[in-house]
């Protein structure tokens, strides 16, 4: 049982700017909900970008062949919905085997980040806000 923690679905969208970057696109009614939590003292500024988790950022895939291979496919996900507050962002936890599995195929590394759940490697999160 996964107490905190709630189900959504989102699509994995493939990008290559300057960088490779992959991220899911969550429902935004995810965002504003806890964005709207957040007391108006707090001087957060919104997410400069459409409510996403990040998947690859700032990574260079070692398996480039296997990028592009999910494009626009649904997946699931668990969000907890305890609000994250650190230095500069605030942000829900979020955790999917699934999403941990594309990154083992695309050749990243999924324990490099701290882990806050025994049942998975890595901890994604969905961005509500910073004080850049």
């Amino acid at each position: 049982m996964n107490f905190g923690l709630h189900k959504s679905k989102g699509t994995l969208l493939y990008g290559i700017d300057d960088k490779p970057k992959l991220i899911v696109k969550i429902d935004p009614d995810i965002y504003f909900f806890y964005r709207n939590l957040i007391p108006k003292s707090n001087s957060y500024n919104p997410q400069k970008y459409s409510p996403h988790i990040s998947v690859v950022r700032n990574e260079s895939p070692l398996n480039m062949e296997h990028w592009g291979k999910y494009e626009k496919k649904e997946i699931e996900f668990l969000y907890n919905s305890n609000v994250q507050k650190g230095e500069k962002y605030i942000w829900l936890n979020v955790y999917s085997l699934e999403l941990e599995k594309i990154r083992n195929e695309l050749g990243l590394r999924n324990d490099l980040y701290e882990k806050t759940h025994p049942s998975y490697i890595k901890t994604f999160h969905i961005t509500l806000g910073n004080i850049k």
